[in-house]
């Protein structure tokens, strides 16, 4: 039974843990793309940096800038996850 249970849960599972890596990677970009722009570095020289295409992190660089000069983690990542107040 233990094992039927967990085939039927791995499904599930795997996309607990996909969504997992995938919040913990964008926490990640949302930590350093601010100290980054905060040393004035543009938008190539991070991805450049992070090992990232450039368009992959320009969404995270341009709402950061909106955050500027302090850039609030907290609030980039709300922003970001559709949850500016």
């Amino acid at each position: 039974m233990c094992e039927a249970l967990r085939e039927i849960m791995a499904d599930e599972l795997s996309e607990a843990e996909r969504k997992g890596e995938r919040k913990g990677k964008i926490k990640f970009f949302v930590e350093k793309i601010p100290k980054k722009l905060a040393k004035g570095k543009d938008l190539e020289t991070i991805a450049d940096e992070l090992e990232e295409d450039v368009e992959r992190i320009r969404h995270i660089v341009m709402l950061a800038s909106k955050y500027a000069p302090d850039y609030d983690i907290d609030a980039i990542y709300n922003a970001l996850n559709g949850e500016d107040k």
